[in-house]
């Protein structure tokens, strides 16, 4: 028995070792434990048995490697030297115990109160399991209820969630009243949750916010069935009717196979992972509002969601009674979304400080006058009823309806954005406002709006920092009063009309600064009320065909600063205060070069003409005193700004054109 008890200790010991090497990795030192109070029970009896056997000493390995979890008054009785804490130290007194058994340590009189997390609300922080195999379910742990391949969560606290589940369903259901402030977090690690029936993962109830935690080199995934509604007469493969938070760095793919992939009835918050959500109908849906990445973090690698939508939205917030809310927020990280309707739509204001941005939305009509005619709307970010905001991120849009829309003001003030529209660039049904007012750089923003029916389209429109390239089918800037009708299938299509867009008396064009050059089959710079050049520089490349100039304002252009170059079918009265101009009619083949110079003969502009043609206008409206015109001849030292404009230098040769007299009122100019 001697020799016997001797060889078990050796076996024993050196688990124990083991064990304690295997875990350092995540410890410094043997505090790699849970803090308990002390008792009276019989000491190392974990298995609760009423005595003490080699079976206690082995499941002891095995909560030391991570493979069990042990219930608070567990954790009592494993605490041997009664330190208030559990470690290595407790597994070599276990099996001393065992081998020479003694008498129970007298009752402590000091006890160390656990501590208080935000989770357990008191309780021991303990955390929980939920293991899924097949048709069943296991746990450890207080907090769960289990009835076939359901299990309800009843108590805030972590709960690791492993394994497969066929059909059956994760429920968090913890009472408000009992838990006020009460937080849930399933750490999903290596879970694949499917059901015919109902959701998945369903959040019925949780007084602050439901957390999915995505760990680390882990692929889980979450699929409902193809025709339910669930408690909630409703359906989303996750859906919470409280907040819900993801996170983690870890894959997470959800298949809403019925309608939606991810629904929140308060808020959804995505602030880490690898995130793929594919819906039959809206991707993420949020009441009250999407947030994608935390404002509080600097570093968003780790965060990118992929969204496909075969029927709806990709991101969506639904929220139309609440001002404040119903809001679409990026903050950070990579997102890409393939939608049938809107690649984004908040039913108030979207706002985007950083990231990187893709939509692509598919639907598609019979094309017309304005575009592509269809009743779906889809559009690459729409506010329906609010602001919409980009301060920086890069964005990169392909959308057979608007590519930004909003009904109230639009606000470009930053970031890289590239959009090819089936419609308008960029249409607010109020005031849209380019860049920053006062500010002098060209590269914030940068617009590159590559195809449209009209590039930029509002109210009030405010070009005031940054560049833009704008190619479209009708006018360039088009600022109009009234709604675009968007949507409608009479002639003009999205446009509304042969026109395009919105036809009122109203609407003003401020050109105050950045650079804007432009291919317009329509008007280049089109204001229904008064066009305003006040600085900048535009260049207008236009077309021969159609009923177009390169500006047409209904009260006029009013020149008072900045430089502005138009090429078009047409000209346009100009009422200056003080300009010099050059009017011509000459032709001027695609990939000519036109030039123009000050009395001193320094390069003010030159151009290269992408499509040119006979019959064609060539005007230019400087604040020099005098300026001279060439077609062809070679520049020299000139800082160009894209392919085709530049500034400064020096020209030799060329054909001299005629140049205009300084404030020559409207002569040289047809008015149209």
């Amino acid at each position: 028995m001697k020799k016997f008890k001797k060889v078990l200790c050796g076996i024993l010991s050196a688990t124990l070792v083991a064990s304690y090497c295997e875990i350092s990795d995540f410890s410094n030192d043997i505090s790699n434990t849970v803090v308990v109070k002390a008792d009276t029970t019989l000491r190392g009896d974990i298995n609760n048995d009423g005595v003490l056997t080699a079976l206690d000493i082995m499941q002891f390995k095995q909560y030391m490697v991570g493979k069990i979890q042990l219930d608070s008054d567990v954790l009592l009785r494993a605490d041997m030297n009664v330190d208030n804490i559990v470690n290595i130290v407790d597994g070599i007194l276990l099996i001393n115990e065992f081998l020479n058994p003694s008498v129970p340590e007298p009752e402590q009189t000091t006890t160390t109160t656990p501590p208080v997390t935000d989770d357990n609300q008191g309780g021991i922080d303990e955390v929980k399991e939920i293991l899924l195999d097949g048709n069943s379910i296991t746990t450890t742990g207080s907090g769960t209820e289990v009835s076939g391949s359901v299990v309800t969560i009843t108590e805030p606290g972590e709960y690791i969630v492993k394994g497969k589940l066929n059909d059956g369903q994760i429920i968090v259901s913890v009472d408000k009243t009992a838990y006020p402030a009460g937080k849930v977090e399933l750490s999903l690690q290596g879970a694949d949750i499917s059901s015919s029936s109902d959701s998945p993962i369903y959040v019925e109830s949780v007084d602050d916010e439901c957390v999915i935690s995505v760990k680390k080199g882990t692929d889980n995934v979450i699929s409902d069935g193809k025709s339910y509604t669930n408690a909630d007469e409703d359906s989303g493969a996750i859906y919470s009717k409280d907040d819900l938070k993801i996170k983690g760095k870890g894959n997470l793919t959800v298949n809403g196979n019925c309608a939606d992939g991810i629904v929140g009835k308060d808020s959804v918050k995505i602030f880490n992972g690898n995130i793929t959500v594919n819906a039959v109908d809206d991707g993420i849906r949020g009441k009250d509002s999407v947030k994608i990445g935390d404002a509080d973090d600097t570093d968003f690698s780790a965060l990118n969601v992929t969204v496909v939508s075969s029927g709806g939205d990709g991101i969506t917030a639904t929220n139309d009674t609440d001002a404040d809310k119903g809001n679409v927020i990026i903050n950070g990280g990579t997102i890409n979304i393939t939608a049938y309707a809107d690649g984004i739509q908040s039913e108030h204001n979207f706002t985007m400080d950083n990231g990187e941005l893709t939509i692509k939305t598919t639907a598609t009509g019979s094309s017309s006058w304005g575009g592509t005619t269809t009743d779906v709307s889809s559009k690459g970010i729409k506010a329906s009823n609010g602001n919409l905001t980009i301060n920086g991120g890069t964005v990169n849009i392909d959308s057979s309806d608007d590519g930004l829309h909003c009904s109230g003001d639009m606000n470009v003030l930053g970031g890289n954005i590239t959009i090819a529209s089936g419609d308008d660039g960029m249409h607010s049904d109020t005031n849209l406002n380019i860049g920053t007012q006062g500010a002098t750089e060209l590269s914030t923003p940068d617009i590159n709006i590559t195809k449209s029916y009209e590039g930029v389209e509002g109210v009030t429109i405010n070009m005031n920092s940054g560049t833009i390239h704008i190619t479209a089918s009708d006018d360039g800037y088009n600022a109009a009063g009234g709604n675009d009708g968007s949507g409608n299938t009479s002639p003009g299509g999205w446009g509304g009309g042969f026109g395009g867009g919105m036809s009122s008396s109203s609407g003003t064009l401020n050109i105050n600064g950045g650079y804007t050059f432009m291919q317009a089959k329509g008007d280049g710079l089109d204001a229904n009320g008064a066009c305003n050049l006040n600085g900048g520089t535009v260049v207008i490349n236009g077309f021969t065909s159609g009923d177009t100039s390169p500006l047409d304002a209904d009260s006029g252009v009013n020149y008072k600063g900045g430089t502005v170059l138009g090429y078009g079918a047409s000209n346009m009265m100009v009422t200056p205060s003080s300009y010099s101009f050059i009017t011509t009619s000459a032709s001027i083949s695609s990939g000519t070069r036109v030039t123009f110079t000050d009395a001193s003969g320094n390069v003010l502009s030159t151009v290269t003409v992408p499509q040119g043609s006979a019959g064609r206008y060539l005007f230019y409206c400087s604040p020099q005193s005098s300026v001279t015109c060439y077609t062809g001849g070679t520049v020299s030292g000139t800082a160009m700004w894209d392919d085709y404009y530049g500034e400064g230098g020096t020209i030799s040769g060329g054909t001299t054109l005629a140049a205009g007299s300084a404030g020559g009122g409207n002569d040289g100019f047809r008015p149209w």
